[in-house]
């Protein structure tokens, strides 16, 4: 099911037939919201409308509905630099089915370069959410960028990696040991307070299906990234 937002909790900001996210409200939205898998959306989304708009360099693709029918949009905005292409800017807006052409006029105004967004011709059902990982940090709150519950991964659970960084290997070292640990390994492991099992965890994987996970932060190598691919083999399966 899509995600569901109730829109009265944000303050709104008008612009002709579509409202965007106060900068404040949004974050609550899309808080730990990982870029890369936006960046993903976003290539995606172009790739469906290369064939009507051929060069955009905006992309919305949708993520959800509010809860009065109207559709949630995460829009991302490029520019051609000399080295390449960079995002400058990335925001949450949400406007109905029948204004969504004139949403991507207006963005094209705004902007002053071609827009593209991508619209299932299905109906109400939209992009299905996507587990993502988060960043766990003590003392603050983790808020679901997707509808998806959270499940922290780190050594506070059963989850985390019995390897340490220094200790065992360098980064991408002790996330390798994790896997081969996790796959074909047999001997227990204390993880934090937890003595675990690794054929418990490979009898388990399906408790963390649908879930964002929460360990370090994004961008690094980390166990959480094999722990959604497993999660998300055991879904297919």
């Amino acid at each position: 099911m899509p995600l569901k937002v109730d829109l009265s909790q944000f303050g709104l900001k008008p612009f002709r037939c579509y409202a965007r996210f106060d900068n404040g409200q949004e974050e609550k939205l899309r808080a730990s919201f990982d870029h890369r898998f936006a960046m993903k959306c976003f290539v995606d989304a172009l790739e469906a409308a290369s064939a009507h708009r051929p060069g955009a360099l905006i992309g919305g693709v949708p993520i959800g509905e509010s809860t009065d029918g109207q559709i949630l949009f995460q829009i991302t905005c490029l520019q051609k630099k000399e080295n390449g292409i960079a995002c400058d800017d990335f925001f949450t807006a949400v406007c109905r089915r029948d204004c969504v052409e004139q949403f991507c006029a207006e963005l094209e105004e705004q902007y002053q370069r071609p827009a593209a967004i991508y619209l299932p011709a299905s109906g109400p059902q939209l992009v299905k959410p996507r587990a993502v990982r988060l960043h766990h940090r003590r003392g603050v709150k983790l808020v679901s960028p997707n509808g998806l519950p959270v499940k922290c991964v780190d050594r506070t659970s059963r989850w985390g990696n019995p390897f340490e960084i220094g200790r065992d290997g360098t980064r991408e070292e002790v996330v390798q040991k994790y896997r081969e640990w996790f796959l074909t390994g047999a001997e227990p492991k204390k993880v934090g307070r937890y003595v675990v099992d690794p054929q418990s965890l490979r009898d388990r994987i399906h408790e963390l299906r649908a879930c964002n996970l929460a360990c370090c932060q994004p961008g690094l190598p980390c166990h959480a990234d094999f722990l959604l691919e497993q999660a998300s083999q055991s879904e297919v399966a």
